[in-house]
């Protein structure tokens, strides 16, 4: 699935969860759902945010940290990949 395809689908898998915007940004895509961004969409994977209370959840099924390198150094964003069979799972 190229870039284009893969951020369609990721509006409609959203679509009943009401309107979202996609955005271009760095090489990525973020999600904005009423003007917050809720969601990277980074080489056909997505990741959402995550906070205190869904962060075990995240952990709990093996989902990892959104990360980037700037200036040499790794850098962890509060965004957890969404596995593709949970993405399966609401098709």
């Amino acid at each position: 699935m190229n870039k284009n395809e893969f951020t369609e689908y990721v509006k409609e898998l959203l679509e009943p969860y009401g309107s979202v915007a996609v955005c271009a940004m760095f090489g990525r895509y973020g999600i904005y759902k009423g003007g917050v961004m809720i969601g990277i969409i980074k080489s056909n994977e997505l990741y959402f945010k995550s906070d205190l209370s869904t962060y075990e959840y995240f952990q709990s099924c093996g989902s990892e940290s959104f990360v980037y390198q700037s200036k040499g150094k790794l850098v962890t964003l509060s965004y957890r990949k969404v596995l593709p069979e949970i993405m399966e799972d609401q098709e």
